[in-house]
Formats: structure tokens, sequence, C-alpha cells
């Protein structure tokens, strides 16, 4: 039987890699139509809740998980042996941020190694986790035809995006509309058969899985723009005394033409001076330049601020998972004219470092590495580096150097260079063994060009006295303007709106800051009380939630934070451990302010919080329609 009967006749085993909030609710619900389903996850855990029928998922219901485990219909595995005995295997793992923020496919390329070692003829491979056009054929394919099959005939290969919405009751897996979009028409063919087995909801076609990467894409920037444009018109609206939620009320009683979007603290520009030093290679040439001079050798166009390499150069980065420091290609060089605040970074080596404000930084806390903003630099944090031996006047000599011999059989940089008559022999050192304290902080302001890179796979280079710096470029889900630039395309309407959106946390902070001093109370040493840090109401889901960046703003100032969220018991940021605290009269009494930024409409008695509570900034409304006590609620 080929795998077009199977699917009709619904005797595929199906395989969905990936038991979270995507996967699991796919798992059951391909288990309701009929398949038998196996689960995979690396998730001990995870497996072993899903074969007792414990349900950890808010969009799954408990007694289906459990009536389908009980009938055989749905099981759990870590093993991915397993995936031999599947005809249909669905990828459904995240595409997270990694530890520097930035959009990260390694469980994608891992899971599709995994898939290729057990792929077999007829079977169907769908990826449904967000990422960017292109990576379906142009990370996935290669993988899986390394197994010697061949894509349209062997087997099959498609995209189809996840359309989840937690907390959605009216939409759920089985009535969302389904998007697809395969390799060749035959694994569309395929695709499109399988979804019309298991959905209530329309399967629409399209013609590549670019179209259905884009199309998820799309979705997401949609959003993302028109949350930036209110929330700019919010930011105006406040100045103007107007209440912007009120506009938005009055707005959406037009039938046609408008959709209201909600302002908020955020949505679930960082460069360089164009001194700083960089390490490049080049077929096998090594050499360092100025950020600057990179970015001429590249030859943009002259009213470009873009420039994206043509040959494979890379540059030296730091991987934090080993320490050690690897060749990296450059994807992209970018400059741009900023008036703002420059910090002055001195190291115990006796260089000096000068990036924006809002530059990233790698420092040592603890016994990992995290990332914190310039600006947020204090003396004594240590910044990780790759040892340069025996050069005492680095900055010096940095810009005649050419290195040209490189070894390739460890990461290591071997070369004599003649120099004013001496030499100097340096090297790379295997691992990151050196920690540089930051030993001075200076900070002006200015009006220049600086320059920016994004470095493939690590976010990571080095730079100036060896130290090591956090790329540039903004953060999920701006994988289109990544993407496009390959396209030789600024696009630069959604990085403005990244700017907008990026900037709300600092603006409720600042805000918060004005309330405070209002009631003669400095922000400095006040307790907070954030309330709700799911990033959307009544889920039990923190990523990417903009009460975090709140939180981290509020610290930042010194502020005592404490916050309550129902759905969210405790969770870890930068290795600190943060636990919800019960709401009480006693404590809504002691704190200086209630910060709402998430509007769980469930669990939470808002005038409890408002009755005893001296101040409440509702960034999303939800006391709209609380009649009491409004001279103690502020509105964004």
């Amino acid at each position: 039987m080929n795998l077009m009967d199977k699917i009709k006749t619904k005797t595929a085993t199906v395989g969905v890699i990936g038991l979270g909030y995507v996967g699991l609710p796919l798992a059951v619900e391909k288990a309701r139509a009929g398949f038998n389903v196996v689960g995979f996850d690396i998730q001990k855990k995870k497996v072993e809740w899903v074969n007792q029928g414990k349900n950890y998922i808010g969009d799954v219901v408990d007694e289906d998980l459990k009536e389908l485990v009980k009938k055989g219909k749905l099981r759990a595995t870590t093993d991915y042996d397993e995936i031999a005995s599947c005809d249909v295997v669905a990828i459904c793992v995240p595409t997270p941020l990694d530890k520097f923020k930035q959009p990260d496919l390694t469980y994608i390329v891992n899971t599709s190694i995994e898939i290729s070692k057990r792929l077999h003829p007829q079977m169907l491979v769908v990826l449904e986790s967000t990422t960017y056009p292109g990576t379906t054929e142009e990370v996935v394919l290669p993988i899986l035809e390394k197994s010697g099959l061949k894509v349209g005939k062997d087997f099959y290969l498609a995209f189809s995006p996840e359309r989840v919405d937690p907390g959605n009751k009216r939409y759920k897996t089985k009535n969302t509309p389904k998007v697809v979009g395969g390799v060749t028409p035959e694994c569309t063919k395929h695709a499109k058969a399988l979804y019309e087995a298991v959905l209530e909801a329309e399967v629409f076609t399209v013609s590549s899985p670019k179209e259905a990467e884009m199309s998820k894409i799309l979705e997401n920037t949609f959003r993302i723009v028109n949350i930036a444009l209110i929330n700019e018109m919010a930011i105006v609206a406040r100045k103007m005394g107007i209440n912007i939620w009120e506009v938005i009320e009055a707005a959406a009683t037009k039938p046609f033409g408008f959709m209201p979007f909600y302002p908020g603290p955020g949505v679930g520009g960082h460069c360089l001076r164009e001194t700083e030093y960089v390490f490049i290679r080049e077929n096998d040439r090594v050499s360092v330049t100025t950020i600057q001079k990179l970015f001429q050798k590249i030859e943009p166009r002259e009213e470009e601020k873009i420039a994206i390499p043509s040959t494979n150069l890379e540059v030296l980065s730091w991987d934090v998972e080993t320490g050690k420091p690897v060749w990296k290609k450059i994807l992209l060089v970018t400059k741009r004219k900023y008036s703002g605040s420059m910090v002055h970074i001195k190291i115990q080596s006796g260089h000096t470092l000068t990036v924006t404000s809002d530059h990233p930084m790698v420092v040592l806390d603890g016994s990992s590495w995290r990332v914190k903003l310039a600006e947020g630099l204090r003396m004594g944090d240590k910044l990780p580096a790759v040892e340069l031996n025996d050069i005492r006047k680095f900055d010096e000599i940095m810009p005649e150097i050419v290195l040209s011999t490189v070894s390739k059989q460890k990461d290591t940089i071997e070369t004599i260079r003649k120099w004013k008559k001496r030499i100097y022999e340096y090297r790379f050192e295997e691992s990151c063994n050196s920690q540089l304290e930051v030993t001075d902080i200076q900070r002006e302001e200015s009006d220049e060009f600086v320059y920016s890179i994004e470095v493939e796979g690590t976010h990571t280079f080095v730079t100036t006295g060896g130290v090591v710096v956090h790329n540039c470029i903004p953060i999920d889900p701006f994988y289109l303007t990544y993407k496009a630039r390959e396209y030789d395309y600024h696009t630069r309407l959604i990085e403005l709106a990244g700017e907008i959106n990026d900037f709300m946390p600092e603006y409720v902070v600042n805000r918060l800051a004005e309330m405070l001093n209002e009631r003669k109370k400095c922000l400095n040493g006040a307790r907070i009380l954030v309330l709700g840090v799911a990033y959307k109401g009544d889920v039990d889901d923190i990523r990417e939630s903009p009460a975090l960046k709140v939180i981290q703003h509020l610290e930042k100032r010194y502020a005592e934070v404490l916050y309550h969220d129902p759905y969210i018991p405790q969770f870890e940021m930068n290795g600190k451990v943060y636990k919800s605290v019960e709401l009480t009269e006693k404590l809504l009494k002691e704190v200086d302010a209630v910060v709402i930024t998430t509007a769980h409409k469930k669990n939470v008695d808002y005038e409890f919080v408002v009755e005893h509570a001296k101040l409440v900034f509702d960034t999303k409304n939800v006391m709209k329609d609380i009649k009491k006590f409004r001279e103690k609620i502020e509105l964004l």
C-alpha cells in the first residue's frame, strides 16, 4: 500500500517530533482522527506525562488525551529509532532564542539529521516550526537527501506553519485553516491529503514551501507593525491628554476598513564605533581591519547602508557552548546614522571599546555568560576575551597586520610578522580562558555613523583587545529582515516597528517613574508589583513576554520587583529564579505601585487589587469597567 492509500484509510503511522504547545495538540487531533500517533520529545518528563495520560498543555482537553492513550492511539517516546516505523513525521520543535536572544535553528537541524538517518521511501516529512523563508528547502532538504533518497520521488517534504493561539476559545488546532506548500507538486498533494484527513477546516495549498513560510511571517509581521503603530499613537495621545483606549473603541465601531490593535508594554539598533577592529578571513587569508573598512570592503552601493558579502567572508567569532574561538560567516554589515549616548568601556588590558549604549555585551554572571546592554555595565564586570599572546600594543599594530599562515587542524592562528624591525608571534588560544575586567566606563553624547555585523550561528565576534561582543541585529520575529538582506533589500518598516515595540518596556518604566515622582516617591528603592508575566492573558506561556523586559528595566533602576501570575508559579531569567507572590491585602498595601503587564481575565480580582493598592498602572486597560477608585488607576 502506498503512502496516499495509507493516509486515506488512516492506516499510516504518524510521528510528531516536539510535544510542546504546537506538537501535543497536533498529535491529539491526528489520533482523534483515527491515526496511530507516536510523539517524540527529548524531555523524559513530557514523555512520561503523555504515556500516563496527564495533560500539560492548556489547549488540549484532559479527557481526550486520557482516552487516546488508553485506546493505544497515542503514545510517546524518547527513542528516535522509532521514526523508522513512521509513515509521516511532523516537525514541531521550537525555534527558540539562543543565549544571546537570537533565532536558533539548532532543533530543526538536529531533528532533520535524526530523521535523515531513518528516512525511508514513501515517507512524508512536514515542518511546522516558525522560521524564515527558505528553511525547508535550504536547511532541511539537503540534510534529508544525504540519505540518498530524492524528494518528490522517494519521499515527500512540505512546510505547513503552525497557527496556535494559546487560550483562544473559538479557534483550536481542529478548526483553524491550514496552509501547505510542498517542495514538489507530489509533496503538496500528500501533505494536503494528510491535513484534510485530520482537520475540520480548509487546507489551502501554495506553490512551494517558501510561500507557506512567508505566509507565517506575514501574519506575525502584520501584528507587529500594527502594534507598533498603536504604541506610537498611545505615546502621542498621552502627550496630548487623549485617552487612546477610548479612541480605539470609537474607531472600532467602523464596520469596514479597520481592525483594532491595542497598545501595551511591548511585543513579545545596537552598534559599534567605526574605529573598532575585527578579524576577518577570506580564502584562508586572514587580516585585521576596522569595522568601517570592512563595510567599505564589501562595496555597498553608495545609497545603501547594508553590505552583503558576495564571497565566503568570515569573522573571528566565539562559541558560547564550547568557549572556543571559531570562524563564522558574515551575513551582512550595516551602517546607520546615530545620535545618542556612546559608552567607552575600558578594560584591564588598557584597551577601550566604544559602542552605542544599547549594544548587547557578553558578561560573566556567576559561572555562566549572559547578555547585558552596554549602558548597564558596571566597573568590575568581566567580559570574555580571546587571548592575543605577545602583543602589548595591540591597537597600534592592528591596522597593518596581515596573517598569512592559518592552522586548519585546530582553532589556532599562527603567524610571524615584521613590525618596525620586530617579530611578533601570536595566536588565538583554543579556549576563551581570558576574562577581562571592566576598569572604567565613560559616556558621551555623539552624532556619528555606527556599524554592526550579523554573524551566522554564534551571533558573537571578537573585536578590539580580543573582547567578545554580541552581534547587533534585531531578534525574532524578524526572520524576514534577516533573509531579505540576502536579496539586497532593507525591510525598513519592519525594523522601525521593532524599534518602537522594543522601546515600550522602557517607556512603561519611565512613565511609572513619573507617576511615583508626582507622589513624592523615587523609583530607586520602590517596591513594585508586576501583575502578570505571561505573554498573553490566561495562558501559562512566558516566551517573549514584554513583562520580562519591564522587570529588567525596573531592576536596572534599582526598584525592588515582585510579581504575581496565577498561571506562572515561577520562572528563571539571567540565572535568577523569580517566584510568584500571593496577592494579599497586606502585600497590595505595602507595595508602592502595581503594574499590570498581562491582561488575565480569570483568576485575578482587579477590584480587590485597586481597592488596596496605592497606585495601579494599567498598561492593558483590563480595569476599564471598574468604577470605584479610578483616581488610583493610570492608563498607558
